[in-house]
């Protein structure tokens, strides 16, 4: 667990992610995805393992890129 350790963005991303897909109805996870693709970052390639979380929690506005075109997905942050 390592609660004093730090977390990339992407982890943190993953971690919302499976909130959210836990949390939420077929009908909105399906309005979701809709969203996803408009999320689009330039530093977050389509086969990077964390694409498809990055995106769901984008869409669904929990968490923002550090910039409009980029996500910084190996930053660090505090848990």
């Amino acid at each position: 667990f390592r609660p004093g350790k730090s977390i990339t963005r992407e982890q943190a991303a993953a971690i919302y992610g499976k909130v959210l897909q836990h949390n939420m109805n077929e009908q909105e996870l399906a309005d979701l995805v809709t969203k996803e693709n408009v999320v689009s970052y330039s530093d977050v390639e389509s086969e990077r393992w964390s694409n498809t979380a990055i995106k769901l929690v984008g869409a669904a506005v929990v968490m923002e890129g550090t910039t409009k075109s980029t996500f910084a997905p190996a930053k660090a942050m505090d848990r």
